[in-house]
């Protein structure tokens, strides 16, 4: 009997004289609804986090960002309905709430249709990693260092200096410089009157110099052969592969020892490179 009596007088402190759940009590419900969804969002976004670093490691900043901005939507729409559950308790009528709500969310999802397409569009950027920060790329036809890579925009930085903002859900074609191996490639137009094999010797010479100079040489450069042939010149294909980033180094390079081995083996070149060619190597 005492211990009945003792939950009467506990439950008593619920209920006010008209058998309704008193001030109190709400408070106390509210209190417990607060801890419930404390827990259930410690739960859900450590859970998360561990799932994030078992398939993936090490952990990337792209793998980072994911976690924080899947973890805070999870965290609003659980205190969302949280509030909704204490607003409840109290007696307000949240029906027309969710209602309000929902009526929100399609002229929301009208009116930023392009921020949520730019949102998806960096995710995808992120999760597959397509390109990151301080990678050589080219967007759009737009060329350039990833200087910042968000969510919403990709801020590019050109070799002229010129910054470039894209949003996420415009770019369509991507060309990602930093990520394999690169192609070391010259073309250069040399009179016709001397052997193949003059040419061919000195670009050996090269060759080797640049192996024993540079450790990131793939494939060391070597003439592919004769690409055009005019009247009194003929184009030459110099091909190689180097690390990423290099190839533009070593193609002015090339260039360089070539004019001046040619000279020391008296031959004359009278600037018979390919027009243009020098300015777009030189402009990288």
């Amino acid at each position: 009997m005492l211990v009945l009596d003792f939950f009467d007088n506990i439950l008593d402190l619920f209920y006010d004289s008209n058998g309704e759940i008193n001030l109190f009590a709400k408070f106390v419900f509210s209190v417990v609804v607060v801890i419930l969804t404390k827990i259930i969002v410690y739960i859900l976004t450590k859970g998360f986090d561990k799932l994030i670093a078992k398939n993936n490691r090490p952990i990337e900043g792209r793998q980072i960002t994911v976690t924080k901005l899947l973890n805070n939507t999870i965290k609003y729409i659980i205190y969302f309905f949280c509030i909704v559950a204490i607003l409840d308790i109290f007696g307000v009528k949240t029906d027309k709430i969710l209602a309000t709500a929902g009526i929100g969310g399609v002229a929301i999802g009208f009116g930023a249709q392009f921020i949520i397409r730019d949102v998806i569009s960096g995710l995808a950027i992120i999760f597959e990693n397509q390109f990151k920060v301080n990678d050589h790329v080219m967007i759009n036809g737009i060329e350039g260092i990833v200087q910042e890579l968000g969510l919403r925009l990709t801020k590019i930085k050109g070799f002229d200096g010129s910054v470039h903002l894209i949003s996420n859900g415009q770019i369509n074609t991507v060309t990602n410089f930093s990520k394999e191996n690169q192609r070391i490639e010259v073309k250069m137009q040399v009179p016709i009157r001397y052997e193949l094999e003059k040419y061919r010797e000195i670009i050996d010479e090269i060759s080797e110099e640049l192996v024993e100079k540079y450790t990131d040489i793939i494939e060391k450069p070597k003439l592919i052969g004769i690409d055009k042939i005019g009247v009194s010149n003929m184009t030459l294909t110099i091909w190689g592969r180097c690390k990423a980033e290099s190839q533009y180094l070593y193609q002015r390079e090339i260039m360089a020892k070539f004019i001046q081995k040619a000279k020391e083996k008296s031959i004359d070149l009278n600037y018979y490179f390919v027009a243009g060619e020098e300015y777009e190597i030189q402009g990288k």
